[in-house]
């Protein structure tokens, strides 16, 4: 077995595997492996992570800030068959007409808007997939299993870049693999009258958000934006007070969501790679869209 995670890995047989996180990616490798092995979801809060669905007034929508756009050109021709993938996981996907911003260097041609409120429970169908409320804590590869928090055997176990895990012992070999912890805080605002008009995303917003998104849903508007740095700590009130797109405006909802994430950099991520092994395989997650096309194309 190669060291690295390669395509034929899909294809494995009669497998106990472990999947660290419940990103849409790591949904998909448990969807896929699920059809000839018994896959276990580690997740330490809800499945979804920054990708988490839940109901707002009672419609299932996103409570962070997230796209799914191509990296570069080479991606974005595979833009089709991204989409033709996706949809066999019941991912509802439209054509994106109103204002996309990056400030990423790529700005992408085509944008498309990617409702993922019914993949969840498609992916959790398949009962050859557990799920597991468990912070990982340890883990360590033996020569013939991976143990999970010292209790969990499995025989694969895969790992993304972004996981709370500060060591992987490696057949008794220690790998150091540290990390930034960022808590992230988004706030999401309800209305039936369109804040920005013919607007879809932007990562130029204003003083108080450095992520904007407006999602239309039945006679609803969402709007998502995730906090900028120098304001985190303000509340609720704050923002609905002084956000002056919301005057005059009655709000159906109002809520601040916040997740942690276990940011790793260039450096950070070439000391976790080095903890691929026969049995532990670390997983690029840093782009969903890249990461698709690297591991199932």
């Amino acid at each position: 077995m190669e060291k690295i995670f390669s395509k034929s890995m899909l294809k494995l047989n009669n497998k106990n595997i472990a999947i660290i996180g419940s990103s849409p990616i790591m949904m998909l490798f448990a969807k896929t492996l699920s059809r000839r092995n018994t896959i276990t979801v580690f997740e330490k809060k809800k499945i979804g992570g920054a990708w988490l669905y839940e109901d707002i007034v009672q419609i299932k929508t996103n409570l962070f800030t997230n796209v799914l756009v191509p990296s570069n050109s080479t991606n974005q021709k595979k833009i089709k068959r991204v989409n033709s993938f996706l949809k066999k996981f019941k991912v509802i996907i439209n054509y994106n007409k109103d204002t996309y911003k990056t400030v990423s260097s790529y700005k992408p041609t085509t944008v498309y808007k990617y409702d993922f409120s019914l993949f969840y429970s498609n992916i959790l169908k398949s009962n050859k997939i557990n799920f597991k409320k468990i912070n990982i804590k340890y883990l360590v590869e033996k020569k013939n299993f991976v143990l999970i928090n010292k209790k969990f055997k499995y025989d694969l176990v895969l790992v993304p870049f972004f996981n709370s895990l500060d060591q992987i012992d490696l057949l008794n070999k220690k790998i150091l693999i540290p990390f930034k912890k960022i808590i992230s805080k988004h706030i999401v605002l309800v209305t039936k009258k369109p804040l920005i008009k013919n607007f879809y995303y932007s990562e130029q917003g204003d003083n108080y958000f450095d992520r904007i998104q407006i999602k239309k849903i039945k006679n609803f508007y969402f709007l998502t934006a995730r906090i900028a740095k120098n304001f985190k700590k303000k509340s609720k009130s704050f923002f609905i007070k002084n956000f002056s797109l919301l005057n005059n405006v009655e709000l159906y909802y109002s809520n601040i969501n916040s997740y942690i994430n276990y940011y790793r950099n260039k450096e950070q991520i070439k000391k976790i790679k080095k903890a691929n092994s026969k049995k532990i395989k670390i997983m690029n997650t840093t782009q969903l869209y890249g990461s698709i096309i690297k591991y199932f194309f």
